[in-house]
């Protein structure tokens, strides 16, 4: 019974929940759906995060958007890497203006932490045994710590500050993990595997 909320000739990608869970937000690409191949060229067009009511309405423009995943935050807050330079902002609807909160360097798809006060990130695998690989946590005004070393597909942040990753293997097949924030507590979800 699944409605269809979006329906134009954009490509919408990446939904998350706001807050109150009356609205979806997402990535929403300017590209006609023949053209996806330029973004990996680093050529994007007016490309733009979104809102979209469950209870259905046109889409909402929040702003203007680099490719890649973001997050929504507790608070509303938008979090998204801008630019190659790995530059994190969080974007606050309330106020319409973005706020850079630091740099991660190599770091891809950040997630907030659970009160909004540490960010989640991942950096990929450059080569094999890369020490820089796997999941980092910062609060940006100390050291970034790296709370799990390795290859990591998937990753998501519980209100406990507790970080479900898919540990990635060179056969492809995957496992679920989970670490606490603070690097404790590493230890394999039982009974779940991915192929």
């Amino acid at each position: 019974e699944a409605t269809q909320l979006v329906r134009d000739s954009r490509i919408n990608l990446f939904p998350r929940w706001a807050p109150d869970g009356s609205r979806l937000i997402f990535l929403s690409l300017g590209q006609a759906a023949g053209e996806i191949g330029r973004v990996a060229d680093g050529i994007v067009g007016q490309d733009e995060y979104r809102s979209v009511a469950i209870s259905g309405g046109a889409p909402q423009t929040i702003t203007q958007a680099p490719f890649g995943l973001m997050d929504v935050g507790r608070d509303g807050r938008l979090l998204f890497v801008k630019g190659a330079e790995g530059d994190v902002e969080a974007f606050d609807p309330r106020d319409g203006k973005p706020h850079t909160l630091g740099n991660i360097k190599k770091g891809r798809y950040p997630r907030w932490s659970s009160d909004g006060s540490a960010v989640v990130y991942g950096i990929l695998s450059q080569q094999e045994d890369d020490p820089a690989a796997g999941i980092w946590v910062t609060d940006f005004k100390t050291a970034p710590r790296q709370v799990f070393r390795g290859w990591v597909s998937l990753f998501a942040v519980d209100a406990q500050n507790e970080i479900f990753f898919l540990k990635a293997k060179a056969d492809l097949n995957g496992e679920l993990w989970k670490v606490k924030s603070d690097g404790s507590g590493l230890s394999r979800v039982p009974g779940v595997r991915s192929e």
